[in-house]
């Protein structure tokens, strides 16, 4: 029989939806910077133009996520990576003698305006993502169980994912105060047996252990408390052995997480699960309208109660 505990499979956390943006943002507004003037000029599209376009998309695909970056740093990084492209563009056409077949007007207008929109929209996507950070709805209240030095480090690291709309609560620990971390203070919420109403009562989305391996029992027992909630579970590792874990690994600003109870509807699994439950809707709700609207009607004539029965669920 194979131990378990040498076979273990670790799933990467979905793709965040800035980072699938900015995967394709760099190439995508190369490429369509270098249509809009061919069109501007009145020049046709041509051969040699759509595989400059599909080297441009190779050479520049994925692109790096420069939202976070500070605004020096991603002025620099979308000039120094623009000047690359088009150093490694005229040693090509150089080497296979083409740079008769394009336009020296477009290639200017093209090398000039490139940068500017692609530092514009990371402007717009770092404002998008502040905007949507500062929005309620949006935000993600998060506690750490384990008031110890690596969940003072890993409230650290939550307070400096501002731009992503986590706000830290604080710790949950069954010690004294005289043996927790220093730093803790006043962010101290109560015991292990209070985290399970405590984030009933304050919306809690993410919970952070930070529990030693040796308190498994009390891992076990919080485990099962927080069943009936609906916050994402996290255990932080306080050592390298990770394969003796089953989760879902993810790297927070240094700090190696594994969800144990972590939503699927997250970055671009969101945006493909909403995708496909307006899409699908859409489609049976006009399918079935003729008999929703005779059930409506007959659900009203018979009875007082509403014609849409609404539900809340997890």
């Amino acid at each position: 029989m194979l131990d378990p505990r040498k076979h273990r499979n670790f799933y990467a956390a979905p793709q965040s939806v800035p980072s699938l943006v900015a995967a394709f943002l760099e190439p995508a507004v190369a490429i369509a910077v270098y249509l809009a003037v061919l069109d501007w000029h009145r020049e046709l599209v041509g051969r040699q133009d759509l595989t400059l376009c599909l080297l441009v998309f190779a050479l520049t695909f994925p692109g790096r996520n420069r939202f976070r970056e500070p605004p020096l740093t991603a002025l620099l990084g979308v000039l120094g990576a623009w000047l690359s492209l088009s150093a490694i563009l005229t040693l090509c056409a150089y080497a296979t003698r083409s740079q008769a077949l394009f336009s020296r007007e477009v290639l200017l207008d093209w090398f000039l305006f490139t940068p500017v929109l692609q530092v514009l929209c990371v402007g717009t996507g770092r404002q998008m993502m502040r905007w949507k950070a500062s929005q309620r709805q949006f935000r993600r209240p998060a506690v750490v169980i384990g008031a110890g030095g690596l969940g003072v480090k890993v409230a650290r690291a939550l307070q400096l994912d501002q731009a992503q709309g986590t706000d830290f609560l604080g710790y949950f620990d069954d010690r004294s105060d005289a043996r927790v971390h220093e730093d803790v203070g006043l962010l101290r919420l109560g015991s292990l047996q209070d985290v399970a109403h405590y984030i009933d009562q304050c919306g809690v989305k993410d919970v952070f252990i930070t529990l030693p391996l040796g308190s498994q029992p009390r891992i076990i027992a919080l485990l099962e408390s927080l069943q009936g909630t609906t916050a994402s579970i996290f255990f932080v590792p306080d050592v390298f052995g990770i394969s003796i874990i089953q989760g879902r690994l993810q790297d927070m600003n240094g700090v190696p997480v594994v969800g144990i109870c972590d939503t699927p509807f997250k970055g671009t699994n969101d945006l493909a699960k909403r995708a496909s439950d307006i899409a699908l809707a859409t489609l049976f709700l006009l399918l079935l309208s003729p008999l929703l609207l005779l059930l409506a009607i007959g659900v009203k004539v018979s009875s007082p109660g509403p014609v849409i029965f609404r539900q809340r669920r997890n």
